[in-house]
Protein backbone atom coordinates (compact mmCIF):
# COMPACT_ATOMS: atom_id res chain seq x y z
CA UNK A 1 0.00 0.00 0.00
CA UNK A 2 1.63 3.18 -1.14
CA UNK A 3 2.80 4.68 2.51
CA UNK A 4 1.38 8.62 2.28
CA UNK A 5 -2.42 6.47 1.74
CA UNK A 6 -1.84 4.75 4.77
CA UNK A 7 -0.51 7.63 6.96
CA UNK A 8 -4.53 9.02 5.34
CA UNK A 9 -6.18 6.26 6.47
CA UNK A 10 -5.33 5.48 9.66
CA UNK A 11 -5.35 9.02 10.29
CA UNK A 12 -8.56 8.99 9.40
CA UNK A 13 -9.63 5.96 10.79
CA UNK A 14 -8.31 6.98 14.53
CA UNK A 15 -9.23 10.53 14.26
CA UNK A 16 -12.47 9.57 14.54
CA UNK A 17 -14.89 10.28 17.96
CA UNK A 18 -15.84 7.02 19.27
CA UNK A 19 -19.16 8.02 21.94
CA UNK A 20 -18.21 7.37 25.35
CA UNK A 21 -20.04 4.26 26.90
CA UNK A 22 -20.91 3.12 30.37
CA UNK A 23 -19.42 -0.10 30.62
CA UNK A 24 -20.60 -2.82 32.93
CA UNK A 25 -19.22 -6.34 33.91
CA UNK A 26 -20.88 -9.00 32.64
CA UNK A 27 -19.62 -12.32 31.49
CA UNK A 28 -21.38 -15.75 30.72
CA UNK A 29 -20.26 -19.08 31.64
CA UNK A 30 -21.98 -22.12 29.66
CA UNK A 31 -21.09 -25.47 30.01
CA UNK A 32 -22.14 -27.49 27.07
CA UNK A 33 -24.05 -30.95 27.61
CA UNK A 34 -22.06 -33.58 27.23
CA UNK A 35 -22.85 -36.41 24.67
CA UNK A 36 -20.79 -39.19 27.49
CA UNK A 37 -21.34 -40.27 31.10
CA UNK A 38 -17.56 -39.96 31.18
CA UNK A 39 -16.42 -37.30 32.66
CA UNK A 40 -15.00 -34.01 30.36
CA UNK A 41 -11.23 -34.91 28.89
CA UNK A 42 -10.44 -31.52 28.12
CA UNK A 43 -11.58 -28.55 29.73
CA UNK A 44 -11.15 -25.03 27.11
CA UNK A 45 -12.09 -21.63 28.46
CA UNK A 46 -13.29 -19.57 25.90
CA UNK A 47 -13.35 -15.68 25.26
CA UNK A 48 -15.15 -13.78 22.52
CA UNK A 49 -15.38 -10.21 21.73
CA UNK A 50 -19.02 -9.81 22.83
CA UNK A 51 -22.10 -12.36 23.26
CA UNK A 52 -25.95 -11.65 22.16
CA UNK A 53 -25.59 -10.59 18.19
CA UNK A 54 -26.29 -12.59 15.37
CA UNK A 55 -22.66 -13.29 14.70
CA UNK A 56 -21.32 -14.64 17.94
CA UNK A 57 -24.39 -16.39 18.35
CA UNK A 58 -23.65 -18.50 15.50
CA UNK A 59 -19.97 -18.69 16.72
CA UNK A 60 -21.71 -20.18 20.29
CA UNK A 61 -23.72 -22.45 18.63
CA UNK A 62 -20.57 -23.85 16.40
CA UNK A 63 -18.33 -24.10 19.53
CA UNK A 64 -21.02 -26.05 21.61
CA UNK A 65 -22.40 -28.76 18.86
CA UNK A 66 -18.05 -29.61 18.83
CA UNK A 67 -17.67 -29.60 22.64
CA UNK A 68 -20.90 -31.70 22.74
CA UNK A 69 -19.44 -34.32 20.59
CA UNK A 70 -16.01 -34.00 21.70
CA UNK A 71 -17.10 -34.73 25.40
CA UNK A 72 -15.39 -31.76 26.59
CA UNK A 73 -15.95 -28.76 28.85
CA UNK A 74 -16.24 -25.68 27.55
CA UNK A 75 -16.92 -22.49 29.69
CA UNK A 76 -17.42 -19.31 27.64
CA UNK A 77 -16.94 -15.59 28.63
CA UNK A 78 -17.36 -12.08 26.98
CA UNK A 79 -17.23 -8.96 27.80
CA UNK A 80 -20.22 -6.97 27.55
CA UNK A 81 -19.43 -4.47 24.39
CA UNK A 82 -16.73 -4.67 21.65
CA UNK A 83 -15.46 -1.89 22.87
CA UNK A 84 -14.39 -3.05 26.30
CA UNK A 85 -10.99 -4.16 25.57
CA UNK A 86 -10.03 -3.61 29.59
CA UNK A 87 -12.99 -6.07 30.55
CA UNK A 88 -12.07 -8.76 28.10
CA UNK A 89 -8.09 -8.94 29.50
CA UNK A 90 -9.61 -9.32 32.77
CA UNK A 91 -11.15 -11.94 31.60
CA UNK A 92 -8.74 -14.07 30.09
CA UNK A 93 -6.27 -13.46 33.40
CA UNK A 94 -9.08 -14.81 35.58
CA UNK A 95 -9.19 -17.87 33.12
CA UNK A 96 -5.44 -18.08 33.73
CA UNK A 97 -6.53 -18.65 37.49
CA UNK A 98 -8.14 -21.44 36.62
CA UNK A 99 -7.31 -25.33 35.81
CA UNK A 100 -7.80 -25.08 32.38
CA UNK A 101 -6.50 -27.27 29.56
CA UNK A 102 -5.91 -23.96 27.00
CA UNK A 103 -7.85 -20.76 26.10
CA UNK A 104 -9.17 -20.27 22.69
CA UNK A 105 -9.07 -16.01 22.17
CA UNK A 106 -10.83 -13.58 20.00
CA UNK A 107 -8.87 -10.73 21.09
CA UNK A 108 -10.04 -7.10 20.62
CA UNK A 109 -6.79 -5.84 20.81
CA UNK A 110 -4.39 -8.17 18.77
CA UNK A 111 -0.80 -6.90 19.73
CA UNK A 112 0.68 -5.99 23.16
CA UNK A 113 -0.95 -8.66 24.82
CA UNK A 114 0.28 -9.09 28.33
CA UNK A 115 -1.66 -12.13 29.40
CA UNK A 116 0.23 -14.10 26.77
CA UNK A 117 3.10 -13.91 29.07
CA UNK A 118 1.04 -15.15 31.92
CA UNK A 119 -0.01 -18.18 29.93
CA UNK A 120 3.30 -18.80 28.73
CA UNK A 121 4.53 -19.26 32.26
CA UNK A 122 1.53 -21.02 33.63
CA UNK A 123 1.58 -23.21 31.23
CA UNK A 124 -1.76 -22.73 29.48
CA UNK A 125 -1.73 -22.75 25.55
CA UNK A 126 -3.32 -19.96 23.32
CA UNK A 127 -5.28 -19.97 20.46
CA UNK A 128 -6.31 -16.96 18.81
CA UNK A 129 -10.17 -17.70 16.18
CA UNK A 130 -11.79 -15.34 14.21
CA UNK A 131 -8.66 -13.11 15.09
CA UNK A 132 -5.32 -13.02 15.04
CA UNK A 133 -2.96 -12.37 18.12
CA UNK A 134 0.19 -10.66 16.10
CA UNK A 135 2.50 -12.21 19.03
CA UNK A 136 5.30 -14.80 17.73
CA UNK A 137 3.58 -18.75 17.78
CA UNK A 138 0.18 -18.23 19.10
CA UNK A 139 -1.86 -20.22 16.47
CA UNK A 140 -5.06 -18.98 14.39
CA UNK A 141 -8.20 -20.60 12.90
CA UNK A 142 -10.15 -18.47 10.94
CA UNK A 143 -10.53 -16.92 7.46
CA UNK A 144 -7.88 -15.07 5.50
CA UNK A 145 -8.83 -11.31 6.63
CA UNK A 146 -6.68 -9.74 3.98
CA UNK A 147 -7.52 -12.33 1.03
CA UNK A 148 -11.16 -11.86 2.26
CA UNK A 149 -11.65 -7.78 1.83
CA UNK A 150 -9.40 -8.08 -1.09
CA UNK A 151 -12.19 -10.50 -3.13
CA UNK A 152 -14.52 -8.43 -1.87
CA UNK A 153 -13.57 -5.16 -3.02
CA UNK A 154 -12.91 -7.56 -6.74
CA UNK A 155 -16.73 -7.75 -6.53
CA UNK A 156 -17.31 -3.79 -5.73
CA UNK A 157 -14.88 -3.14 -8.81
CA UNK A 158 -16.64 -5.56 -11.00
CA UNK A 159 -20.54 -4.38 -10.17
CA UNK A 160 -19.20 -0.99 -10.37
CA UNK A 161 -18.08 -1.57 -14.19
CA UNK A 162 -14.61 -1.23 -13.36
CA UNK A 163 -14.68 2.62 -12.15
CA UNK A 164 -16.26 4.45 -9.29
CA UNK A 165 -16.01 5.87 -5.59
CA UNK A 166 -15.57 3.93 -2.58
CA UNK A 167 -16.06 4.78 0.79
CA UNK A 168 -14.78 2.08 3.72
CA UNK A 169 -16.18 1.55 7.10
CA UNK A 170 -14.42 -0.49 9.35
CA UNK A 171 -14.41 -2.21 12.95
CA UNK A 172 -11.72 -1.57 15.36
CA UNK A 173 -8.36 -1.02 14.03
CA UNK A 174 -6.37 -2.67 16.92
CA UNK A 175 -7.69 -6.08 15.82
CA UNK A 176 -5.59 -7.59 13.22
CA UNK A 177 -9.14 -8.86 11.37
CA UNK A 178 -10.26 -5.54 11.03
CA UNK A 179 -7.21 -3.96 9.70
CA UNK A 180 -6.12 -6.67 7.58
CA UNK A 181 -9.58 -6.65 5.94
CA UNK A 182 -8.68 -2.54 5.47
CA UNK A 183 -5.74 -3.57 3.28
CA UNK A 184 -7.03 -5.99 1.55
CA UNK A 185 -9.99 -3.56 0.18
CA UNK A 186 -7.51 -0.68 -0.18
CA UNK A 187 -4.88 -2.43 -2.40
CA UNK A 188 -7.63 -3.98 -4.95
CA UNK A 189 -9.44 -0.79 -5.51
CA UNK A 190 -6.92 1.01 -5.84
CA UNK A 191 -4.82 -1.69 -8.25
CA UNK A 192 -8.01 -1.09 -10.34
CA UNK A 193 -7.94 2.84 -10.24
CA UNK A 194 -11.30 3.02 -7.89
CA UNK A 195 -11.29 6.65 -6.07
CA UNK A 196 -11.78 5.94 -2.18
CA UNK A 197 -13.65 8.79 -0.55
CA UNK A 198 -13.22 7.79 2.72
CA UNK A 199 -12.20 5.29 5.60
CA UNK A 200 -13.88 5.20 8.70
CA UNK A 201 -12.77 2.77 11.75
CA UNK A 202 -14.50 2.03 15.09
CA UNK A 203 -17.46 0.25 14.25
CA UNK A 204 -16.92 -3.36 15.43
CA UNK A 205 -20.68 -4.39 15.61
CA UNK A 206 -21.84 -0.95 15.69
CA UNK A 207 -24.15 1.47 13.76
CA UNK A 208 -23.69 4.70 12.46
CA UNK A 209 -25.46 7.38 13.71
CA UNK A 210 -28.22 8.67 11.50
CA UNK A 211 -26.41 12.08 11.88
CA UNK A 212 -22.85 10.13 10.70
CA UNK A 213 -24.79 8.82 7.78
CA UNK A 214 -26.41 11.91 6.62
CA UNK A 215 -23.09 13.89 7.15
CA UNK A 216 -21.80 11.02 4.69
CA UNK A 217 -24.15 11.60 2.30
CA UNK A 218 -23.72 14.77 2.02
CA UNK A 219 -19.61 15.10 2.08
CA UNK A 220 -19.39 12.43 -0.47
CA UNK A 221 -22.48 12.89 -2.91
CA UNK A 222 -20.32 11.10 -5.78
CA UNK A 223 -20.47 8.02 -3.56
CA UNK A 224 -21.13 4.74 -5.41
CA UNK A 225 -20.32 2.06 -2.56
CA UNK A 226 -19.44 1.22 0.85
CA UNK A 227 -17.61 -1.74 1.61
CA UNK A 228 -18.23 -2.15 5.38
CA UNK A 229 -16.10 -4.88 7.38
CA UNK A 230 -19.01 -5.68 9.48
CA UNK A 231 -22.74 -6.73 8.79
CA UNK A 232 -24.42 -4.97 11.71
CA UNK A 233 -23.18 -1.73 10.51
CA UNK A 234 -23.71 -2.72 6.86
CA UNK A 235 -27.47 -3.06 7.97
CA UNK A 236 -27.49 -0.07 9.68
CA UNK A 237 -26.48 1.82 6.12
CA UNK A 238 -29.48 -0.70 4.35
CA UNK A 239 -32.36 1.73 5.09
CA UNK A 240 -30.63 5.34 4.40
CA UNK A 241 -28.95 4.18 1.10
CA UNK A 242 -32.43 2.27 -0.41
CA UNK A 243 -33.40 5.11 -2.73
CA UNK A 244 -29.68 5.68 -3.57
CA UNK A 245 -27.82 3.72 -6.32
CA UNK A 246 -24.76 2.93 -3.76
CA UNK A 247 -23.68 -0.66 -3.87
CA UNK A 248 -23.46 -1.65 -0.35
CA UNK A 249 -21.29 -4.83 0.94
CA UNK A 250 -20.15 -6.63 4.08
CA UNK A 251 -18.83 -9.84 6.24
CA UNK A 252 -20.38 -12.55 7.58
CA UNK A 253 -22.77 -15.20 6.36
CA UNK A 254 -25.59 -14.27 9.43
CA UNK A 255 -29.04 -14.78 8.36
CA UNK A 256 -30.32 -10.74 7.88
CA UNK A 257 -27.22 -10.35 6.00
CA UNK A 258 -28.35 -13.32 3.64
CA UNK A 259 -32.14 -12.01 3.63
CA UNK A 260 -30.52 -8.85 2.18
CA UNK A 261 -28.33 -10.37 -0.16
CA UNK A 262 -31.38 -12.23 -1.21
CA UNK A 263 -33.57 -9.38 -1.32
CA UNK A 264 -31.08 -6.80 -3.21
CA UNK A 265 -30.56 -4.58 -0.69
CA UNK A 266 -26.71 -6.17 -0.10
CA UNK A 267 -24.50 -6.28 -3.11
CA UNK A 268 -22.29 -9.24 -1.75
CA UNK A 269 -20.90 -10.24 0.85
CA UNK A 270 -17.55 -12.35 2.18
CA UNK A 271 -19.31 -15.68 3.94
CA UNK A 272 -17.31 -15.66 7.28
CA UNK A 273 -19.42 -18.45 8.97
CA UNK A 274 -19.20 -17.63 12.45
CA UNK A 275 -21.15 -21.19 13.10
CA UNK A 276 -17.94 -22.76 11.15
CA UNK A 277 -15.44 -21.09 13.18
CA UNK A 278 -16.39 -22.18 16.51
CA UNK A 279 -16.80 -25.61 15.61
CA UNK A 280 -13.50 -26.35 13.68
CA UNK A 281 -11.59 -24.51 16.45
CA UNK A 282 -12.91 -26.67 19.01
CA UNK A 283 -12.37 -29.86 16.53
CA UNK A 284 -9.02 -28.81 15.66
CA UNK A 285 -7.86 -28.50 19.36
CA UNK A 286 -9.39 -31.76 20.30
CA UNK A 287 -7.21 -33.22 17.61
CA UNK A 288 -4.08 -32.04 18.14
CA UNK A 289 -5.02 -33.48 21.76
CA UNK A 290 -6.11 -36.85 20.94
CA UNK A 291 -2.77 -36.79 19.18
CA UNK A 292 -0.63 -36.39 21.50
CA UNK A 293 0.60 -33.12 20.29
CA UNK A 294 1.30 -30.00 21.20
CA UNK A 295 -1.36 -27.42 21.11
CA UNK A 296 0.89 -24.11 21.06
CA UNK A 297 2.71 -25.91 18.12
CA UNK A 298 -0.55 -26.26 15.46
CA UNK A 299 -0.70 -25.51 12.31
CA UNK A 300 -2.88 -21.66 11.23
CA UNK A 301 -6.84 -23.46 9.82
CA UNK A 302 -8.17 -21.34 7.66
CA UNK A 303 -12.01 -21.25 7.26
CA UNK A 304 -12.71 -20.38 3.81
CA UNK A 305 -15.05 -16.93 2.97
CA UNK A 306 -16.75 -17.28 -0.50
CA UNK A 307 -18.11 -13.81 -2.06
CA UNK A 308 -21.69 -14.40 -2.15
CA UNK A 309 -24.37 -12.48 -4.19
CA UNK A 310 -28.15 -12.74 -5.25
CA UNK A 311 -26.88 -15.10 -7.82
CA UNK A 312 -24.89 -17.47 -5.43
CA UNK A 313 -26.67 -17.24 -1.67
CA UNK A 314 -29.47 -19.38 -2.35
CA UNK A 315 -27.32 -22.39 -3.05
CA UNK A 316 -24.76 -21.71 -0.18
CA UNK A 317 -27.43 -21.55 1.71
CA UNK A 318 -28.88 -25.08 1.04
CA UNK A 319 -25.22 -26.10 1.38
CA UNK A 320 -25.05 -24.73 4.85
CA UNK A 321 -28.24 -25.58 6.88
CA UNK A 322 -26.19 -25.02 10.12
CA UNK A 323 -25.14 -21.66 9.57
CA UNK A 324 -29.11 -20.81 9.51
CA UNK A 325 -30.27 -23.20 12.63
CA UNK A 326 -27.21 -21.62 14.49
CA UNK A 327 -28.47 -17.99 14.01
CA UNK A 328 -31.83 -18.87 15.56
CA UNK A 329 -30.58 -20.78 18.05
Amino acid sequence: MNRSFQKKIWGIAFGIAVVSLILTAVAATVQPQQTSSHSPWLRIGVITKSSGSEYWLSVESGIDEAARNSNVSVTLLSPDLETNTPMQNRLIEDCLQEDFDVLLVSPLQSTDAAYIETARKKGIPIVAFDTRLCQENIPYIGIDSYEAGRQLAKEMVSQLGGSGCVGLITGNLEQESNQSRLEGMVSELMANGIEIAFAQSGYSNLQLSEQAIDELMETYPQLDGILATSAVTALGLRDSLKDTSIILMTFDAQQDALDALEDGSLGAVAAQSGYLIGKEAIEAICQIQAQGGRISEMEDLIIPAPILTRDTVEAWRADHPEQEESDVS
